[in-house]
């Protein structure tokens, strides 16, 4: 709230599963729910399945990155619903620098749809991690 009027209204929650095939590749279920009232978003489902592949998996460097295939669908506040097949990605790196006194991580999650590509949206978190 700013000076009593409310100026946001939001949450993401988002889980998965991967089960590796080797040390290297793994296969991925992941499903995110989000709301925005303010972008008259009442509820974005979205549910997928694919393929990754981990990099490096280290107590100092960790890289992954996946793609897949899945369903979206879009209740609007407003607006016309939505539902449509999407192609997925993820990105997944953190990386430990100065004898651990800082982290560098990122993260990034994505979709765009097969057969509309207004349909798209982008998630990322990026920064510096100084652990205690």
């Amino acid at each position: 709230m700013s000076d009593g009027v409310e100026n946001t209204n939001d949450w993401r929650v988002q889980g998965g599963y991967d089960y590796f095939l080797n040390e290297k590749w793994f296969a991925y279920g992941k499903t995110q729910f989000e709301h925005d009232e303010f972008a008259d978003l009442e509820l974005r489902s979205g549910f997928s399945v694919g393929l990754g592949y981990q990099f490096f998996e280290s107590p100092n460097l960790n890289l992954s990155v996946a793609a897949g295939s899945g369903y979206v669908n879009e209740d609007f506040i407003v607006a016309e619903d939505n539902s449509f097949a999407a192609g997925l990605w993820y990105v997944n790196y953190d990386q430990y620098f100065f004898n651990k006194i800082v982290q560098l991580f990122h993260r990034s999650n994505g979709y765009i749809g097969f057969e509309n590509s207004d349909g798209w949206s982008f998630f990322s978190q990026q920064g510096l991690r100084f652990p205690i």
